[in-house]
């Protein structure tokens, strides 16, 4: 049963990161083509700003779905766990780009309250040590 639920959540979860990807490598391909173009400094501004927050929905989309994938993974570990089979993989990360991610994730939610999330890190390590397969 394990097999079949891994293939039924991780194919959808893969073909829209998949298909996140593509939409972010158009917006590069279109962002060439409208340097090509002959724009007014107002209308250029306007497209840039237009692709930027496109940019920055597919980059919490994406994020969005990883953070699924994640959780179905640790989902499907959980037999590993028990069994005691379970392995981690321990690395060095930048916190902060992680940090970002998060509060990228839940400037929507928080943007429809009238609520801003920022973050500041006063005397935090650069880098921590985590399981790159489970964050």
């Amino acid at each position: 049963m394990n097999s079949t639920v891994s293939h039924e959540m991780r194919n959808p979860l893969n073909a829209i990161v998949s298909h996140s990807e593509k939409l972010e490598n158009s917006t590069q391909d279109l962002r060439l083509l409208l340097e090509k173009r002959d724009m007014s400094v107002e209308e250029k501004a306007e497209f840039d700003n237009l692709l930027e927050k496109f940019d920055h929905s597919l980059r919490v989309s994406s994020s969005s779905t990883n953070l699924i994938k994640f959780n179905v993974e640790d989902i499907l570990a959980l037999p590993q766990l028990k069994s005691g089979k379970f392995t981690k993989s321990i690395q060095e990360s930048l916190i902060n780009p992680a940090i970002q991610e998060i509060i990228d994730i839940m400037s929507h939610q928080s943007e429809a309250k009238n609520v801003r999330v920022t973050f500041q890190t006063i005397n935090f390590p650069e880098q921590i040590p985590i399981d790159k397969q489970r964050f």
